[in-house]
């Protein structure tokens, strides 16, 4: 049995092919899919292969992908278990040459999980949502400094920790963007969403990843009860009435979205900035006139979704209009 071991790393590929008996063969191939293509093509690789890498901040997905396709088997290692393997030994210290080798050891030893076809497509979920988080957890710091200086109870040493959360957070969330950029650029549901007022390619990812499939929901307004924009019922005897709140029983992260598109799409879309101020003329307060818009731009990702086509000025919409 050969081992192929990849080390991996944002720019490039540290590979060892071995059989763990005799010398083994070291390469250095850039993390690009052409580069790895262009490799696997020109080397004559052994039948019997296990092929594997550690998990990283994305960067192992689209040699991941690519080793799937083509029919490998390719198995993801956890970062953990390659750190304790290296504790054991005696030298204890990282080259690219033998942190590749030692997965390569892992593998033969029946490490990692072994990736399926259906893994991508949910690999490529998880990853969306890390991303969803990413944006809300840097909006939560943001908000949680803000409110501090605001109440003047800010010293320097927790502005300076929620600064450079901040920063972290904002350096993973471009490292996401452009991963997710590079992958979804002819995805035809986020380009679609895309052609919404008020929806860039952010916002359309968060809503992409947090609804997942439209195909679950009949109408536009099954997918505003599942994002927790419909009222609460209250029921007592006979009689059914509505409280006016909120269900809120969805993702938040779906929520926040609409709220930041609706924000965007009442400055730059006539028919939506219309409807928000016969809202607020007809006596609603903020809340109320902002969350109708809400629903009212989730009919539009409702139909350009469904109907696999790009947004149109005043396109019929199904959802009733409610307080």
């Amino acid at each position: 049995m050969h081992y192929l071991a990849f080390d991996v790393s944002k720019k490039k590929l540290d590979v060892v092919l071995t059989d763990l008996r005799h010398k083994e063969r070291y390469f250095q191939i850039e993390n690009e899919k052409g580069k790895i293509e262009k490799w696997l093509e020109e080397h004559n690789l052994p039948k019997r292969l296990i092929a594997g890498s550690e998990s990283t901040a994305g960067y192992h997905l689209l040699l991941q992908r690519i080793m799937v396709e083509k029919g490998y088997d390719f198995y993801l290692l956890n970062p953990i278990v390659t750190q304790q393997f290296i504790k054991t030994t005696i030298r204890k210290k990282k080259t690219d040459k033998s942190d590749s080798l030692i997965i390569a050891k892992l593998l033969a030893q029946g490490e990692g999980r072994k990736i399926s076809l259906n893994d991508l497509d949910m690999g490529a979920k998880v990853e969306q949502r890390v991303w969803g988080k990413l944006v809300s957890q840097k909006h939560r710091l943001s908000m949680m400094r803000k409110s501090l200086k605001l109440h003047e109870r800010l010293d320097a040493f927790v502005d300076e920790t929620l600064k450079e959360l901040e920063e972290k957070t904002q350096e993973k969330i471009k490292e996401y963007t452009k991963i997710l950029e590079k992958k979804h650029k002819n995805n035809p549901v986020i380009n679609n969403l895309m052609s919404i007022p008020g929806i860039g390619f952010k916002l359309a990812l968060i809503i992409y990843s947090e609804i997942g499939d439209i195909e679950r929901f009949k109408d536009s307004s099954q997918l505003i009860a599942f994002a927790g924009l419909d009222p609460k019922v209250k029921k007592s005897g006979s009689s059914v009435s509505s409280t006016g709140k909120l269900t809120k029983r969805g993702s938040p992260r779906l929520r926040y979205a609409l709220f930041i598109a609706s924000g965007i799409a009442r400055k730059c879309d006539p028919d939506l900035k219309k409807y928000y101020d016969k809202k607020i003329k007809e006596g609603k307060t903020y809340t109320i006139a902002v969350v109708a818009t809400e629903r009212k731009l989730l009919n539009r990702v409702f139909i350009v979704w469904k109907e696999q086509r790009r947004y149109v000025k005043k396109v019929k919409e199904p959802e009733k209009e409610r307080a």
